[in-house]
């Protein structure tokens, strides 16, 4: 269309895209620029790029990717280590259709693999290629009078009596915005990715986002004997509170990961928001299945995957 010009970035103007990020109907930090460069200095191997769509000069469209090259090929990916990612546009849907067509053939023949993770309930319009339904576990709070209302409703009376009676025996949950905790928290977590076989987002990173951005923060199970035994860190996107990543020790009698979700909760409805987002757990089974026994709904999200014809599958 007349007035579209659509242009590959290795550098952005940051205010530009505040501006962006705002306007949409799903604004995140993940999106932010800094966040993407603060990887990018983490994680030596992925390289920030932003696709841009302007209309005579200003900014109306945009889609942040990093980016992982071996070899000559290159892996794109927006929504990177359990994030989410996708475009922004200012609501007009030749814009969306010329990000979906600029993702798809930019660098088209030394990419390997693309995959973007967007938080919407519907797919993005536009030619895009290899969107697939993403199931999300979600705990509800909108339309609650009170949080015992939503106890009462939604949080299983098995899950109540384990949070019950884990206070009881010493465990509490605390609110970290500051990232007092962090340290120990990432250590569990990155013991339990090692036990999953999944990628560790690196503690100096997670550092940096806590202390630069108010959105992230974490929600940290202490037990007055063991001290640490669980926490989330946890990023606030729009009207959800989404727990990215983390985990707790398992242990006798006492329940760290129902009684962090509680409170989690609990400040998702003190602070008006809409929903607690627990995640998708692709491929974990035992810890889907357990998001559901405390009361989480299905919601869908969704994910691209699209891989180079001549890509195995399977590796």
């Amino acid at each position: 269309m007349s007035g579209l010009c659509c242009e590959l970035r290795h550098e952005v103007d940051d205010r530009e895209w505040d501006v962006l990020i705002r306007q949409s109907s799903l604004p995140s930090p993940f999106q932010d620029p800094r966040f993407a460069r603060a990887i990018g200095r983490a994680a030596p191997d992925w390289d920030p790029r932003w696709i841009e769509v302007r209309r005579d000069g200003r900014l109306v469209g945009g889609l942040g990717v990093m980016v992982r090259r071996h070899l000559g090929l290159e892996d794109w990916v927006s929504g990177w280590s359990g994030s989410y990612g996708g475009p922004l546009w200012d609501g007009a849907p030749e814009v969306v259709e010329d990000l979906a067509l600029a993702f798809r053939r930019t660098d088209s023949l030394r990419r390997r693999r693309s995959e973007i993770v967007w938080a919407g309930a519907e797919r993005p319009a536009g030619p895009w290629k290899g969107w697939e339904p993403l199931k999300t576990a979600v705990l509800p709070l909108d339309g609650q009078a009170s949080f015992d209302d939503f106890l009462r409703g939604t949080f299983p009376k098995n899950r109540r009596n384990e949070c019950t009676r884990s206070e009881k025996r010493g465990l509490r949950v605390v609110h970290d915005p500051e990232g007092e905790y962090l340290i120990p928290v990432w250590e569990l977590y990155s013991q339990r990715c090692q036990q999953w076989r999944s990628p560790v987002v690196p503690c100096e990173l997670l550092e940096e986002f806590v202390s630069e951005w108010e959105e992230v923060s974490l929600f940290v199970a202490l037990h007055e004997a063991e001290g640490v035994v669980g926490g989330h860190v946890c990023v606030r996107s729009g009207t959800e509170l989404f727990a990215w990543l983390g985990t707790t020790r398992r242990m006798e009698r006492v329940y760290p990961s129902a009684l962090l979700i509680r409170e989690e909760a609990r400040w998702v409805h003190e602070n008006a928001l809409l929903r607690l987002n627990l995640g998708s757990s692709m491929g974990i089974g035992g810890v889907q299945n357990y998001k559901q026994l405390l009361g989480a709904t299905e919601e869908t999200r969704w994910i691209l995957r699209d891989r180079a014809w001549w890509w195995p599958r399977r590796r």
